[in-house]
């Protein structure tokens, strides 16, 4: 596991989810958001959690200049519950459907 710090200058853990009951990190970019910036959303896959794809993650932001945002599934790192291929799908659809601007500006957003 990584501090948060791993990932760059103003990450930012997130809550999110019934009962802010799922753990992310956002990763601004390198330079101030402009319209149209990108933010990439990353979903690391099974096993681990999303500390071990900090490295990667600064890297992306360094070398990309994008932004990132990053998430535990249900039952892995931070966020609470039992890991399914249903809470899986359930962590993906709060990640998208979530305002790019909740993302980006608070650390809890109620999607």
């Amino acid at each position: 596991a990584h501090p948060i710090s791993v990932f760059g200058a103003g990450a930012e853990e997130v809550r999110f989810g019934a009962r802010e009951s799922l753990h992310g990190v956002f990763v601004p970019g390198p330079s101030l958001p402009a319209a149209g910036a990108t933010t990439v959303v990353f979903f690391h896959g099974n096993g681990g959690n999303l500390t071990h794809r900090a490295p990667l993650i600064a890297r992306m932001r360094s070398e990309l200049g994008v932004s990132a945002f990053i998430i535990d599934y249900q039952g892995y790192g931070m966020s609470a519950g039992t890991p399914s291929q249903r809470a899986t799908m359930y962590c993906r659809s709060r990640v998208l459907w979530a305002p790019r601007s909740a993302l980006q500006t608070t650390r809890h957003c109620t999607t």
